[in-house]
């Protein structure tokens, strides 16, 4: 409990908790960069990458959600799919509440 409130540990929990507030978002993103790796309608890697070249592009393909989300969030109050969730579940929608307020 200690390690959690030094200034070391608060920048790793702040990308933790960028990439939670966008978790729908990154899931989709995640989905399409994938499909489109490893598929033949893409660059089809399927059963091609050895240990090391898979454990690099899960390492950038995270990387890439962190600084994207982190990114987006500094904008916005929370990521484009769970706007668009929102909007749906509410039947309403409200560009007024996207962006985010300050503190």
């Amino acid at each position: 409990m200690l390690a959690v409130h030094t200034w070391w540990f608060q920048i790793p929990c702040r990308w933790a908790a960028a990439v939670g507030r966008t978790a729908l978002s990154n899931y989709l993103f995640q989905t399409l960069v994938c499909t489109f790796i490893f598929y033949g309608n893409g660059l089809g890697c399927f059963g091609h990458l050895d240990q090391i070249d898979q454990m690099v592009l899960v390492m950038s393909i995270w990387a890439g959600e962190v600084l994207l989300s982190i990114r987006w969030l500094k904008a916005f109050g929370f990521g484009p799919a769970e706007w668009v969730l929102r909007a749906f579940t509410y039947g309403k929608i409200d560009l007024t509440k996207r962006r985010l307020q300050p503190q």
